[in-house]
């Protein structure tokens, strides 16, 4: 990496990727600075496109105020309680959270990306469809390559695997159910898509899951499933929190003589990795891009690789402590599921507030002696 030259702000712009976090970069960019010339390269074909994943946009890294009105239109359920099923001793122990405000959105992905790429379009941005790239290779051909290409890397990553379902799931429609299991890394899901349809899947950390073992699942579930409709795999990147809470320092921007390189969404890294939801990474480092460049042309002299990277740390440095959890839970179980279980009944509003000790006093003790 050469840093001798200044980095200029990008008038030419190429991203590789037209997931959720290539077409907010490109969206948000073009809203702040018209002028700049942006295409984006995406690896599957037009007809071909799609999305692999749970559909569940979470209330996290201020998601909701930055897209609420641009999801909007897609939103299928909202969901306002967290069921955690937890198996110890050969029994399972549910922990019950509600929340005031539902804290998970499930969303039409596909329609909502399809819709964003009509946006992004009349914007201006040229979509060539499949055409895999790589981000070096292009970085000729423009000032700044975004490298939106979802997961890169296989040391720190969560692996999973769906299926769609309609039934009848009325009695769990406001209700995320996540599972675990003692001795094991799977974890489980179950997400209302809306009363007759859910997203039902498990996923594992650090290696690659098997289909068998979420048909395994689906044979010993209580509801009436009707017919699959959907199924799909996927990976989540997880190094971002991953790398910070093991001291280590997860590169997002780069410049290469005088031009620059930024990851974006998966490709950074920033899925949770307490919860494998990476949706509101993409929005944040979407956001934060096109905050960095639109700041940096003000300035005389800027540089907005710095400062995304910036903006970046501070909104995304929770997942160290995320990952400090998802640890936890694999190496201290037990302790995991009765920290889980003291929290059985709260309102979810007061997790994150100072006011849960005034709230809950008997809980927060239990909690602060654990």
């Amino acid at each position: 990496m050469d840093e001798a030259k200044p980095i200029k702000i990008p008038k030419k712009i190429g991203i590789a990727g037209a997931g959720l976090a290539g077409l907010l970069s490109a969206l948000w960019i073009k809203e702040k600075n018209p002028e700049v010339e942006i295409e984006i390269f995406e690896r599957r074909k037009k007809d071909k496109y799609r999305i692999d994943c749970a559909e569940a946009l979470l209330d996290q890294r201020k998601a909701f105020d930055r897209v609420g009105e641009l999801v909007k239109p897609f939103i299928t359920n909202k969901l306002d309680k967290v069921v955690w099923k937890m198996e110890l001793d050969g029994e399972y122990k549910l922990s019950t959270i509600r929340y005031s405000q539902p804290p998970c959105w499930m969303v039409d992905r596909l329609s909502w990306q399809r819709d964003l790429m009509e946006k992004v379009e009349r914007h201006g941005v040229s979509i060539t469809f499949g055409e895999r790239v790589d981000p070096i290779r292009i970085l000729d051909d423009f000032d700044l390559v975004v490298d939106a290409r979802g997961t890169q890397s296989r040391e720190y990553f969560a692996s999973g695997v769906y299926s769609v379902f309609s039934g009848n799931f009325e009695k769990i429609a406001d209700t995320t159910i996540s599972e675990i299991r003692e001795d094991s890394n799977v974890y489980y899901w179950i997400f209302p898509i809306n009363a007759k349809l859910a997203n039902i899947g498990c996923g594992t950390y650090f290696d690659f899951i098997k289909r068998r073992v979420l048909e395994e699942y689906i044979s010993e579930l209580e509801f009436n499933l009707d017919e699959e409709i959907k199924r799909g795999a996927g990976l989540v990147d997880i190094s971002y929190g991953a790398m910070l809470h093991h001291g280590e320092e997860k590169v997002i921007a780069e410049q290469v003589d005088g031009k620059g390189i930024v990851r974006v969404g998966d490709a950074a890294g920033l899925a949770d990795p307490l919860s494998g939801e990476g949706m509101t990474g993409a929005i944040s480092s979407a956001f934060w891009l096109a905050y960095s460049i639109s700041r940096g042309d003000h300035l005389d002299n800027p540089d907005y690789l710095a400062e995304y990277e910036r903006k970046v740390r501070v909104e995304n440095e929770f997942l160290s402590q995320t990952m400090a959890a998802m640890e936890a839970r694999r190496e201290h179980y037990r302790d995991f599921v009765k920290f889980m279980s003291l929290l059985d009944g709260v309102n979810g509003k007061y997790l994150t507030s100072k006011l849960f000790v005034l709230r809950y006093p008997i809980r927060a003790l239990k909690l602060r002696f654990m």
